[in-house]
């Protein structure tokens, strides 16, 4: 879940502590500098793929700017986060055919080699 707190009200810790003491887990993914999430992209092969994702994700609101890289399988994405989140940009790549995933650490690669792994069979 995505959470909008007053930081002068409470931290981050206090949240993560709440969370946790009712039994799910908590991570904070700190919002990258200039309002940027990197995620990893799911299902493109080709650059008609590409510019697909770009075109939808540029439209939806609150995105500023939106780079897609066949190559290494990611997409940048600059956006207003008054207005949207990582989770929108993911809902809307999805909406358009693919998946998507936070690119924030082993689960990300965990994922994409099982992709891999769907295409060759």
């Amino acid at each position: 879940a995505e959470v909008k707190f007053d930081p002068a009200k409470v931290t981050e810790e206090q949240i993560a502590e709440e969370i946790e003491s009712v039994g799910f887990t908590a991570k904070h993914i700190p919002q990258a500098e200039h309002n940027t999430v990197r995620l990893n992209i799911i299902g493109m092969t080709c650059t008609s793929c590409v510019s697909t994702i770009e075109s939808s994700v540029s439209q939806a609101q609150g995105v500023v700017s939106v780079v897609v890289n066949l190559a290494t399988e990611t997409a940048q994405v600059v956006y207003d986060p008054d207005v949207s989140g990582s989770r929108d940009i993911i809902a809307c790549i999805e909406d358009v055919g693919f998946g998507a995933t936070l690119a924030d650490g082993k689960g990300d690669q965990t994922q994409k080699t099982d992709h891999k792994a769907e295409l060759t069979k």
